[in-house]
């Protein structure tokens, strides 16, 4: 495969991985917006399952080096999906995008390795970080794992958009949403907040 082919295939699953992304968002803006005419319909979890004793994800090297040099991200989106090599063989892909607001970059990885740092708008208002790590995540996880690892307890739920994801279905807790595609986990998005005051 040529390099130009290589990089127009990785903006086209990043276009795409972008837009579920965005429709995760929009169906959570919806959602609470419709929750506040008809009160909220949180459901609560009956027992906070045990947090396992491993992050079900390690960071690769260039991550941890990342975040010994500047730390975890105010905020990051995750994707899970498949891709096809050169054989036509499926394989999985990890796409990450670490946000760190405050000093106006974007880092994105694939599978670990870093694929771009780039300059972002630098946010000036203080921000209240997430309260998750990309390693709580990983793709095999279930709807009970995801809530075990990021220590839910609760969440709200709403179907997601079958035109563009079959069997999907959109989660949102506090600085978080997630999607769930045939049981499996295949996004994730973190928001960081601005503080009041």
């Amino acid at each position: 495969m040529n390099p130009t082919t290589s990089r127009h295939r990785w903006r086209g699953c990043l276009l795409g991985s972008l837009l579920v992304v965005a429709v995760f968002l929009l169906a959570g803006a919806y959602l609470w917006m419709y929750m506040d005419y008809t009160g909220p319909t949180l459901v609560r979890v009956s027992s906070e399952a045990e947090a396992p004793a491993r992050p079900p994800y390690a960071l690769s090297a260039v991550q941890q080096q990342v975040v010994n040099e500047i730390g975890y991200p105010e905020s990051f989106t995750l994707l899970f999906y498949q891709d096809r090599d050169e054989e036509d063989q499926f394989y999985d892909i990890r796409f990450e995008c670490w946000h760190y607001a405050a000093a106006g970059r974007d880092i994105a990885f694939v599978n670990g390795e870093m694929i771009s740092d780039e300059p972002a708008d630098v946010v000036e208002e203080v921000l209240i970080a997430a309260p998750y790590r990309p390693e709580q995540f990983a793709a095999s996880m279930r709807l009970k794992d995801v809530l075990a690892s990021a220590r839910i307890s609760e969440y709200a739920r709403a179907a997601a958009d079958p035109i563009l994801v079959s069997s999907g279905e959109a989660y949102f807790a506090s600085q978080l949403t997630f999607g769930m595609k045939a049981g499996q986990l295949s996004a994730v998005e973190t928001m960081a907040l601005e503080a009041e005051g």
